[in-house]
């Protein structure tokens, strides 16, 4: 079979890239334009199958060859993109996010990025929107793949069953993306056990080509704009709640692969050649590339309510930065005549090497924290080291008697609620030190739904439990009740009527019945459950401790102590950062139901107020130490000095 070039196939790149960059760029439309990265999956292994079929079948295949062209494929313009990056996390990013850079860079350099942020991130996570290199593990999933996949096809070809040989591969690589997709999704969507069917599908095609090619033209015609319309129907109606990868996935796959098998000659290869969307798919890789740091750095740098005119010029400078990369960078290290062999791979060595220790020296050096040349220590913003081993959530949320017990192994206080409660747990079992341990019983977005419902699933259920389990223990004396309650009775305080964050209120149902209440009967209901834990804990003998609501921040945390780049001084007092008045106001139908149950039940209360604020500001910095890690959680510092200043426990 005659290699040809096929326009078709790039301007299937454009259908591939543009979904992913409007879908990343917030046109919320386009629900399901994470599919691009599925897209090129299958043109990428059509087309390297293609070229090594062809050279495996007239014996010319070299293994040297393939790595090289692989080399002058990927490197030049990641090498760019990574410096380019690299340069603004140095000029923008604070300590703690350029140390987390760094360890991607490595991750990145070492093609195992996909590895790394599986590890560490979710990818619709919200944060995940701020990683300068999250995108990359996509392209980790594809050097993975041809690391192995040569010998594979090398193995079909020496037994003469190179169709049944990748068919196996497609078979269990699907199935275990099955198999995981429920109870580990995050490893489904990152891992290439989980990816490589996809990939494998295009090698299908490529090994089969020449018999499909034969179809009746009519019969072309209509597969591929079935393909193309599987396509289009799948980035609309997929969405970041979708199983995926997994069964639905086939949808947009089977689209794909119709298009690629069918649509040379046909009305959809017309369309899909027209020079738009063929020149946009010569570009994609740059685009690709270049989108995600772009974003992301509009989103740790920008407010909220600002951000949409910034990314639209992002948008703009995406393309144009991608233009640029290509006529300058990928084409010309494509040319075997100005770039020999050796120095591509000398070049790609001393490249990936150069990242590499960039990578290792920040990580070594902590985000090169001094280069800010301001008197905090951003180093204090830290969450608790136990955040993610002993923080739970959802349906399959740790059972209470398996939670972490802190510092001393016999626990003598417990604390109990949800993400407030992680440094509160963490800082209290250091300050006790060997007076005993501290068990943390605390749910991601759980509200005290006691005895009401709430759509967070698991959370009433473990709320139950939680409370049997403390009532049970013969050793835990004290309970520290720690909620979020600013953010289940007023929403999120980040919302506005200008802003794209919405509000979060999660208690949308009655006791018992999915019936809808009003504000007041929900605020009513949410109370008197609060007040059914206090007391079921006191009858039971426990001492209770109950958290006031933490001052929030009108920002992220990183925005408030951060310059705009490091030739910048802060423009802003960090003691008068948020005025005391902003408190009151976000904490209205908060404060005095809470006093009211302090003095009914006569329970020791902790205010973090008391300790952040005077009559007129509230601190994020005190003492040169950062108060917290977020715009709401106290960091590990913020909940030692609430802890110590606050009486609870005096040190």
């Amino acid at each position: 079979m005659k290699l040809n070039y096929r326009a078709e196939i790039d301007g299937l790149r454009a259908i591939a890239i543009l979904p992913v960059l409007l879908f990343h760029f917030g046109w919320e439309t386009i629900s399901g334009g994470f599919l691009g990265v599925d897209i090129f999956f299958v043109i990428s292994g059509y087309l390297i199958t293609t070229i090594i079929n062809k050279e495996l079948i007239s014996k010319k295949f070299s293994l040297v060859d393939f790595y090289e062209r692989r080399a002058r494929r990927i490197l030049p313009a990641l090498s760019v993109v990574l410096l380019f990056t690299t340069l603004l996390a140095f000029l923008l990013l604070s300590p703690q996010d350029l140390k987390k850079y760094s360890q991607s860079l490595v991750a990145v350099a070492t093609f195992s990025s996909n590895v790394y942020f599986y590890l560490t991130s979710g990818y619709f996570a919200t944060d995940s929107k701020e990683l300068l290199l999250l995108h990359t593990w996509s392209l980790a999933v594809e050097e993975q793949f041809y690391v192995f996949f040569p010998f594979l096809l090398m193995l079909g070809v020496k037994i003469r069953r190179k169709n049944i040989v990748v068919i196996i591969f497609i078979i269990m690589s699907f199935t275990f993306s099955l198999a995981i997709a429920s109870s580990n999704n995050s490893a489904n969507f990152y891992l290439i056990s989980s990816r490589a069917w996809e990939l494998l599908l295009g090698s299908l095609i490529a090994l089969n080509y020449g018999k499909l090619y034969q179809v009746q033209a009519y019969k072309k015609s209509m597969l591929s704009m079935l393909g193309l319309a599987l396509i289009l129907v799948s980035l609309f109606i997929f969405t970041e709640q979708t199983l995926h990868p997994s069964w639905p996935t086939l949808i947009p796959i089977l689209g794909v692969c119709l298009i690629i098998s069918f649509s040379e000659g046909t009305y959809v290869a017309r369309f899909l050649s027209h020079k738009f969307f063929v020149y946009i798919g010569l570009i994609s890789y740059s685009l690709y590339l270049f989108h995600q740091p772009i974003i992301a750095i509009v989103k740790i740098k920008v407010d909220v309510n600002e951000q949409n005119v910034y990314l639209f010029y992002s948008f703009i400078s995406t393309f144009i930065l991608s233009y640029c990369c290509y006529k300058w960078v990928e084409t010309p290290f494509r040319n075997k005549i100005k770039f020999s062999r050796d120095s591509i791979f000398r070049l790609s060595f001393y490249s990936l090497s150069f990242f590499i220790l960039l990578g290792l020296f920040g990580h070594i050096f902590d985000g090169y924290h001094l280069r800010m040349g301001q008197e905090i220590d951003t180093r204090t913003i830290k969450a608790s080291p136990k955040r993610a081993q002993c923080h739970t959530e959802g349906e399959n949320y740790t059972k209470p008697k398996n939670a972490c017990v802190l510092g001393e192994p016999t626990p003598l206080w417990a604390v109990l609620g949800d993400s407030h409660g992680v440094e509160i747990s963490y800082a209290l079992s250091n300050l006790l030190k060997a007076e005993g341990g501290v068990k943390q019983l605390t749910f991601s977005g759980c509200p005290p739904a006691y005895t009401i419902d709430t759509n967070i699933v698991g959370c009433s259920k473990w709320l139950t439990e939680s409370v049997d389990n403390v009532i049970a223990s013969e050793t835990i004396r004290n309970v520290f009740i720690a909620f979020r309650h600013s953010l289940y009775i007023n929403g999120n305080q980040l919302s506005n009527k200008n802003s794209t964050v919405s509000s979060y209120k999660p208690l949308r149902i009655g006791v018992g019945a999915e019936l809808a209440f009003d504000d007041d009967k929900i605020r009513k209901l949410y109370w008197e459950s609060l007040e059914n834990i206090i007391v079921k804990l006191k009858k039971a003998g426990k001492n209770v401790v109950i958290l006031f609501p933490v001052p929030e921040l009108k920002k992220h945390i990183n925005k408030v102590i951060m310059p705009s780049t490091i030739f910048h001084d802060l423009s802003q007092d960090l003691v008068k950062l948020n005025e005391y008045s902003f408190y009151q106001q976000r904490n209205v139908g908060v404060i005095d139901p809470l006093e009211k149950i302090v003095k009914k039940y006569d329970i020791q209360k902790l205010v973090p107020a008391n300790s952040l604020c005077d009559d007129k500001y509230c601190s994020a910095v005190i003492n040169g130490q950062v108060m917290y890690f977020d715009d709401n959680h106290l960091s590990m510092a913020g909940a030692s000095y609430v802890l110590t200043t606050g009486a609870l426990i005096q040190r």
